[in-house]
């Protein structure tokens, strides 16, 4: 049994070295729209996290724009601080104004966005003893649902794209289009 194991580990070493040695040098662009990007967020929001018991975040309807000469992606949400104490709720809603890098994790083929910056809060009525507070908190709900799930995802359908997927040469946003260059 271990023999087959050493075997196969063999194998599979030899395999990823010839296909290394063959597609050196190639690369492979992949174009991803606003569109396809836009679509994925929506897969996923409404989104609706508890902080401390005290506060309760949402966002919904994400509107995504790509930032042209960049690697970053511009996201308008709206948002709601529900404010829980003393048997009360105050539900206040307003607007979430954030960009964010694009993350690529080569073993899935996945990218998503990471690093997000909180640039504006548009919601009334805060008490003042929050103010403080709430940005952090809307910025980590924010984080939280954009780095677990993937804005896309890279299909391997053949043997040169499998092998690319092992390095990203380069990520850059033109025309509205993210462009994605792979490469050995």
């Amino acid at each position: 049994m271990r023999n087959l194991a050493i075997g196969t580990v063999v194998v599979l070493l030899v395999a990823v070295g010839v296909a290394i040695f063959a597609f050196k040098g190639e690369r492979f662009v992949v174009r991803i729209t606003n569109e396809q990007i836009q679509e994925r967020l929506d897969q996923r929001f409404p989104f609706e996290k508890t902080y401390f018991l005290i506060f309760g975040l949402g966002y919904k309807k994400p509107l995504v724009e790509l930032i042209d000469g960049t690697d970053r992606v511009r996201l308008g949400l709206e948002a709601s601080v529900e404010l829980r104490g003393a048997g009360e709720k105050k539900r206040l809603t307003g607007r979430v104004d954030l960009d964010a890098g694009i993350a690529f994790h080569a073993e899935t083929g996945e990218f998503f966005l990471v690093d997000s910056v909180l640039h504006t809060v548009e919601i009334n009525g805060i008490p003042a003893e929050f103010v403080d507070k709430v940005p952090e908190l809307l910025r980590k709900a924010a984080a939280e649902v954009l780095e677990r799930h993937p804005i896309y995802t890279l299909r391997a359908r053949d043997l040169k794209t499998a092998t690319a997927k092992l390095l990203l040469q380069g990520l850059a946003i033109e025309d509205g289009v993210l462009i994605v260059t792979l490469g050995i």
